[in-house]
């Protein structure tokens, strides 16, 4: 394998292309076209892009939906909540695009809450929100290595209990 800027050199571009795979992005009904053909065939696709983790979905009290670094407290807190017998769902994201929905609602069905916790401004609990139909326990971090503790998300967990 060639090093960065030897050997071959390749056109990376946003631009969309017509039905005959030539750059054009001068007509918005092709663009509009091509983007919408791109689309169905991801979502037609879901089945072997989305991956998930799941954990008692399907007999649970309370719901997790995590992703990333947060994911590593999340089990953790769980094997301490189930040690008071509170149960616990947790649906781990693998891929965050396409949004695995069918996991997220499976889990939204049983739990009578759904925590998020997540390194950002909260971005994936609001998918989860949109999804579930329901709020969530937001449970968020901005950088600055402070990670998401199992303690914080135990407290969420038995918040109520």
């Amino acid at each position: 394998m060639p090093a960065v800027g030897e050997g071959f050199n390749v056109a990376v571009t946003g631009s969309t292309h017509d039905e005959k795979g030539m750059r054009f992005t001068q007509d918005g009904m092709v663009h509009r076209r091509m983007v919408g053909s791109l689309n169905a065939k991801i979502f037609d696709h879901l089945s072997d892009i989305v991956e998930t983790e799941c954990y008692n979905i399907e007999d649970c009290d309370v719901g997790i939906v995590s992703f990333g670094c947060a994911s590593r407290s999340v089990y953790e807190a769980i094997e301490r909540a189930e040690g008071t017998g509170v149960r616990v769902g947790h649906v781990r994201l693998k891929t965050i695009w396409p949004f695995p929905e069918s996991d997220v609602r499976r889990l939204a069905e049983r739990a009578s809450k759904i925590i998020v916790p997540e390194m950002n401004l909260g971005q994936v609990s609001g998918e989860v929100e949109r999804i579930s139909r329901r709020n969530v326990v937001k449970l968020n971090k901005i950088g600055g290595g402070d990670l998401i503790t199992p303690e914080e998300i135990l407290e969420a967990i038995m918040d109520g209990k």
